[in-house]
């Protein structure tokens, strides 16, 4: 499933790249869906849980905006997830 979102984010960075190319004051965005997400406590703990599950939803529209992967999003797919980054 990250495959084929990798397939797509790559389509809208090129996407995002090309339009710059065309005109570089073009303003590109995006629409994601935002779930709300609290932590149980106050605890460090809980709101680090919270934190690390609202990551991925950044990932996605940082790509779609800025037309590249975030450092953070790298580190993470080096140490966790195999994507094949060729098309």
């Amino acid at each position: 499933m990250l495959q084929a979102a990798h397939y797509q984010l790559v389509a809208s960075a090129l996407t995002v790249i090309e339009g710059k190319k065309i005109n570089p004051d073009f303003q590109f965005g995006n629409m994601i869906l935002y779930n709300c997400c609290y932590a149980m406590s106050c605890r460090p703990e809980n709101q680090i849980l919270v934190h690390d599950k609202l990551l991925p939803i950044y990932y996605f529209s940082d790509v779609q905006v800025r037309g590249r992967y975030t450092k953070t999003m790298i580190n993470i797919e080096n140490n966790s997830i195999i994507l094949s980054l060729k098309l």
